[in-house]
């Protein structure tokens, strides 16, 4: 009799215990789809939440590899261990880690021609992947902007870049600020360079920083200029 007592309450303990982790689990941002869009020049890949939840990134240089860690997040029973790739990404994949309670994982290999950057919008983050072939050819163009209006332009950015040209990606970064940024003096015609930036302001000092170059305000206007 009483072994069937202490059965009772020990079931009754694993339920409320269940019931408290499912409940913890529900109160958690959720990762309910991930979407790619590949267009001309580039793709954007969405992860959407349910509240918006910004995650803590790295780059590999050596395997061109972007891991995103979502801390405090669920996500939806669907999408667990998802795989997946296309145009402009190798492959990429999710998983919720076992070893850390509430952490997902987004693991992305890009392709080496494009580069990458991490936006926000609204409760998405965006990893849009870009070629780098198409921000040069595109220099002229008005739609070369990565950044949506509606994106948050303080927003991080994690880029690599190899011989990339310079006066482009400058631009692109200016544009992405929201700055009017005037270039002058010795320029080189490209740069290499892996970064992890907090805001594509802080990506133009790096790049200054690495090619030897004065990146100043003047007012409104920024100025960057060779030696």
């Amino acid at each position: 009799m009483k072994r069937l007592i202490y059965l009772f309450y020990f079931c009754v303990l694993l339920t409320a215990v269940s019931w408290r982790l499912a409940s913890a689990s529900s109160d958690l941002p959720e990762l309910q789809s991930v979407r790619l869009h590949e267009a001309s020049g580039g793709t954007d890949l969405v992860f959407s939440f349910n509240r918006m939840v910004r995650p803590a990134t790295r780059f590999s240089g050596q395997e061109n590899c972007l891991t995103l860690d979502f801390a405090d997040a669920s996500i939806a029973e669907q999408l667990a261990e998802k795989a997946f790739a296309g145009r402009d990404l190798k492959l990429g994949w999710l998983a919720s880690l076992p070893p850390r309670e509430n952490l997902v994982r987004a693991r992305l290999y890009i392709q080496p021609h494009c580069l990458a950057a991490v936006r926000y919008s609204g409760e998405n983050v965006i990893v849009r992947l870009t070629e780098k072939t198409q921000v040069k050819s595109d220099e002229n163009s008005d739609d070369r902007k990565l950044l949506n209006p509606h994106e948050d332009k303080n927003s991080p950015a994690v880029v690599s870049l190899q011989e990339a040209p310079f006066r482009p990606a400058v631009e692109e970064l200016a544009s992405q600020a929201g700055i009017e940024l005037r270039l002058s003096g010795n320029l080189p015609e490209s740069f290499s360079l892996e970064l992890e930036a907090s805001s594509p302001v802080e990506a133009l000092q790096a790049i200054a920083d690495v090619c030897n170059l004065r990146f100043y305000r003047e007012g409104k206007v920024w100025f960057m200029a060779g030696v």
